[in-house]
């Protein structure tokens, strides 16, 4: 039956003044019952959405709620955290399901963190979250770039699998303070891994020394909470490596029994968490983590880091006859095998027939060295008129020929580096190389020193008056200014340089005292120079240089006494040079044959009369006059020092000079350490008044090492691959990995079943 037949048809549209049903309909409604529906506001990021789709905004400027994801930072650059990829998928699902997220359990399993994403400065980032619904795979992406993936669940009843979630007073409240780290302790020793959190991102409030135990700090914000129990992870791996997260096996999350977010940021509380190694288990309050797998940051360097073998050797800082070290030797046997090889074969050369090929047996396996000047090595009658118009080209190839450059091998360079670095207190070194135009060791001998060590940042500057072609291709800043010309150096660069290269460059200055005080000026206060230049058998390598700088050879000559062919210095007169200009020899290098390297520091006057205390007892019973020694440093003159000396050879002096260089003050604590190996050497006399420690103050080093007459210190070196694998037949063997998680690394190891053991 149809009513509407018995009212006349409506006319569209309606007159005005025609009466709402709305008033009707909601007599007939029951509003007994209130309900709860979640609003886009109600959402921790962005607004939410019933698409499986949902977009979120990311703004962390000042006046934004995300604002706080900033202190998120590794490395100095605010990095969106893995947990918020989490928190996303989780609210998105509870989107779907048009639930408040905080009141629904979630399970998220296979997660699998792709890559990082860097925050901006300004303005926002869009990250997109699809959610299948069925399925409940979930991708979080980023500009099409995939930052997270896995499966999102909702259980229908409880999720955890341990009681954490009951625990609510803290089990480091009975425990020692000695054993108990405070927050301060526990961020200072990320920063020293790498992360920089900032306030919102330092949730751990107090953690036992082997990081199982935390306290954890709960404000209402689940992106922070749970990448501070994420922390808990780093914090109970004894290796200081910086690690990403990049599996998560499965991860629990139970609103219900968690406790509820503070009205006031001011009434936050803290919630204890345990971390179970051996079941791979970190739990606080409502939330439970398993399987989580990290990554070392830099994951090839940090393999290859892995793979090294190293040592720690003590260096002195002063060494001769360099080239007698057996790498270098080899590299010499290696040129003549292969101009033994490039020979003709002709009747001249037959007596000798099975020589070579004894010699190239031998060898074979083994890759020649590339030497640019087997280029220019031939028989032919022309062979001088043939060199003549190359000569030019290729003046500095004789310098940077594998054999003359055996003072850049990796660890001189590693050694001068480590050292400028260990006495700089500033977090960026900046370096500057000048004549670089035609120089190796931006291109080769810094980068492959790189290799074998970490440092602080730094800031790598080449100079030259042309342009460097090549330069793009490096890590490094070009500056334009004529080198050759000490006059018109620019007053920019005045005290803004922690190290100073000088590689083959001073001698080519006809007056050395003009060019030495130029460029001692652009370095800071207590920075360096690194000078290399050649110093024996100095007619070998004047041909070169006097054909294509002809200006060179009029060198003014100084007290020192008159310049070799009006350019070169010996080794002597160098020293007496760099001594006349108030610099001190750190480091010293000669390879025996034709160079020296000097690693240079301005000395250091001291007014403030230097505080020694002796740190031999392993009892530490001076460990509390130490402690005030050391707060006494901080209302002292700049150039206050406090020296702790150890003249036991079992002593802990060295670790820790090292583990205090990062607090507040330590720019003023030195170390000296008495090693000698030799019962019949003697001690130096280290009083304020003896000749001996003048020197070692005006040098101003952080790390000092005496042994059997000489001064040096502690490094950590590669032992290289040539020297620790040899192949050999053995009837127990194991195949590993050599270099960590590469396959194609995979070698054969000398079984342990080999070794005798006397139950046999």
């Amino acid at each position: 039956m149809n009513l509407l037949k018995v009212y006349p048809p409506i006319q569209y549209p309606v007159s005005r003044g025609t009466p709402l049903l709305s008033s009707l309909v909601a007599q007939a409604w029951d509003h007994s019952v209130e309900w709860v529906v979640p609003k886009a506001e109600d959402y921790e990021l962005g607004s939410g959405s019933s698409s499986a789709d949902t977009s979120y905004e990311i703004d962390v400027s000042d006046s934004s709620p995300d604002q706080y994801l900033a202190d998120h930072q590794v490395d100095g650059r605010a990095l969106f955290p893995a947990c918020g990829c989490l928190v996303l998928a989780w609210q998105t699902l509870a989107s779907l399901k048009g639930v408040d997220f905080q009141q629904m359990r979630v399970r998220l399993s296979n997660v699998q963190i792709h890559q990082a994403m860097f925050l901006p400065t300004s303005g926002s980032a869009t990250v997109k979250v699809s959610v299948m619904p069925k399925t409940g795979d979930f991708q979080v992406c980023e500009n099409e770039n995939i930052l997270a993936s896995g499966v999102v669940t909702s259980p229908e009843g409880p999720c955890l699998k341990t009681e954490q979630y009951l625990q609510r007073d803290s089990v480091l409240k009975d425990q020692p303070v000695a054993k108990v780290l405070n927050r301060d302790e526990v961020y200072r020793e990320l920063i020293c891994r790498g992360y920089e959190y900032g306030h919102y991102f330092q949730g751990v409030q107090r953690s036992s020394i082997e990081g199982l135990d935390s306290d954890i700090l709960w404000d209402g914000r689940w992106i922070s909470f749970l990448d501070a129990v994420l922390q808990m992870i780093l914090l109970g791996n004894p290796d200081a490596f910086q690690a990403l997260p990049v599996t998560l096996g499965t991860i629990s999350i139970d609103p219900t029994v968690h406790p509820a977010p503070p009205e006031e940021e001011s009434e936050a509380e803290t919630i204890p968490g345990h971390y179970d190694r051996v079941l791979d288990i970190v739990a606080a309050g409502g939330v439970e983590m398993r399987g989580i797998r990290t990554i070392l940051k830099d994951y090839a360097d940090a393999c290859l880091e892995l793979s090294r073998q190293i040592t720690l050797r003590w260096l002195e800082h002063d060494t001769d006859n360099v080239l007698l070290n057996r790498r270098c030797l080899m590299k010499c046997k290696d040129y003549l095998d292969s101009s033994v090889k490039k020979s003709p074969a002709s009747a001249s050369y037959s007596a000798a027939k099975a020589l070579v090929e004894s010699i190239l047996k031998q060898r074979n396996g083994h890759s020649l060295p590339d030497n640019s000047l087997h280029r220019y090595e031939s028989r032919d009658k022309d062979f001088v008129n043939s060199i003549r118009p190359k000569i030019h080209d290729g003046r500095f190839d004789a310098l940077d020929d594998p054999v003359f450059s055996t003072l850049e091998s990796d660890e001189i360079i590693k050694l001068c580096f480590d050292t400028v670095a260990n006495n700089t207190t500033t977090n960026t070194m900046n370096i500057l190389e000048a004549g670089a135009i035609k120089s190796t060791f931006f291109r080769r001998a810094f980068p492959k020193a790189l290799e074998h060590f970490t440092y602080k940042n730094y800031r790598y500057c080449i100079a030259d008056k042309f342009i460097v072609d090549d330069a793009i291709k490096f890590p490094v800043k070009m500056l334009m200014f004529d080198t050759n010309d000490a006059s018109s150096f620019p007053d920019t660069h005045r005290e803004s340089f922690d190290l100073l290269i000088l590689k083959n460059h001073l001698h080519t200055h006809n007056d050395l005292d003009l060019a030495f005080t130029a460029y001692s000026e652009m370095i800071k206060p207590g920075g360096f120079i690194l000078v290399e230049e050649q110093v024996e058998r100095l007619p070998l390598l004047y041909p070169f240089e006097s054909l294509v700088s002809p200006w060179i050879c009029d060198g003014k000559a100084g007290p020192e006494g008159e310049r070799i062919l009006g350019c070169y210095y010996t080794e002597s007169r160098w020293r007496a040079f760099f001594g006349r200009h108030g610099f001190q020899e750190i480091i010293h290098r000669a390879d025996g044959m034709a160079s020296a390297i000097f690693l240079l520091r301005k000395g250091v006057e001291v007014a403030t009369p230097p505080c020694i205390m002796n740190v031999n007892d392993l009892q530490c019973s001076w460990l509390e006059d130490v402690k005030a020694r050391y707060r006494d440093l901080q209302g002292q003159p700049e150039d206050a020092r406090l020296w702790l000396v150890a003249t036991e050879e079992n002593s802990g002096i060295w670790g820790l000079v090292q583990s205090i260089r990062w607090e507040s003050g330590s720019e003023k604590v030195r170390c000296v350490h008495v090693s000698n190996r030799n019962p019949e050497s003697k001690v130096p006399k280290l009083a304020a008044d003896s000749a001996e420690f003048k020197e070692l103050m005006k040098k101003d080093l952080v790390n000092n090492v005496y042994r059997d007459g000489r001064w040096g210190t502690y490094k950590t070196m590669v032992i290289h691959e040539d020297a620790t694998l040899t192949e050999r037949l053995k009837a127990h063997v194991f195949a590993d990995c050599y270099v960590l998680s590469d396959p194609l690394s995979l070698k054969w190891f000398d079984s342990p079943l080999n070794v005798a053991h006397h139950n046999r």
